[in-house]
């Protein structure tokens, strides 16, 4: 071998010591990897000639169907709220009764109209005073004549009621509205009245009227006398 090397070139001499080194290099690993190695092992790779140039490393490709498929996230259920308990009316047995819930009272009510109004006012205690009186136009004696009336109603009060006094004289029919006085009391007066044809006794009824519209006149007339002629002084 060494004849062989002196007639080569350098470059060829040097390349073939690389390769014989390589091969060297590659024996012992294998020597010492088949001693430790199990029995059960995969035989060593074949020995050959090591070439000067680097080995080159190739990257293992990804398995496609090795990624892992994403799982899909749960969905949240929302909580399903539990009805309220009931109201019981049967006592606890711990000793705390448990009560129901109290009724509102309805705010509607029926409400029955009263009966109409059919019944008249009540008219009592007519008089007039003075009960005689002298014509208009004289200097003396009393020319006008004050006619009170008690006036009682069930339902109206004295300010709902119309009271009135009617009269006649000389074949002419008047009539005065009066007013309360108070307490179911009621006033008028009569006159001055003008001269008659001759001295007459005027009658006197009260006639009253309620809200409803029920009169009543009093049953017996008052009488003022009204004469033809002046009291002389």
């Amino acid at each position: 071998m060494l004849p062989i090397a002196l007639t080569c070139p350098v470059w060829w001499v040097a390349r073939w010591t690389a390769r014989m080194l390589a091969s060297l290099a590659v024996v012992v690993a294998c020597s010492f990897g088949a001693a430790t190695l199990p029995a059960a092992a995969a035989p060593a790779a074949p020995a050959g000639p090591a070439s000067a140039a680097p080995a080159t490393t190739t990257a293992p490709t990804p398995d496609p169907t090795a990624a892992g498929t994403p799982s899909p996230s749960p969905t949240p259920t929302p909580p399903t709220a539990s009805p309220p308990p009931a109201p019981s009316a049967t006592p606890d047995r711990t000793g705390s009764p448990t009560r129901a819930g109290t009724p509102t009272p309805s705010a509607s009510r029926s409400t029955t109209p009263p009966p109409p109004d059919v019944t008249a006012p009540v008219v009592d205690g007519v008089s007039a005073d003075p009960g005689e009186l002298d014509p208009k136009g004289c200097p003396y004696g009393a020319k006008s004549s004050t006619v009170t009336a008690t006036v009682t109603d069930d339902r109206s009060s004295p300010a709902a009621l119309t009271v009135t006094f009617g009269y006649t004289l000389d074949g002419a029919t008047g009539t005065v509205r009066m007013a309360t006085a108070g307490r179911g009391v009621f006033t008028g007066t009569l006159g001055p009245l003008s001269t008659p044809k001759r001295s007459a006794r005027i009658p006197i009824r009260v006639t009253a009227a309620d809200a409803a519209g029920n009169t009543t006149t009093s049953a017996s007339p008052v009488y003022v006398t009204l004469y033809h002629d002046c009291t002389p002084g």
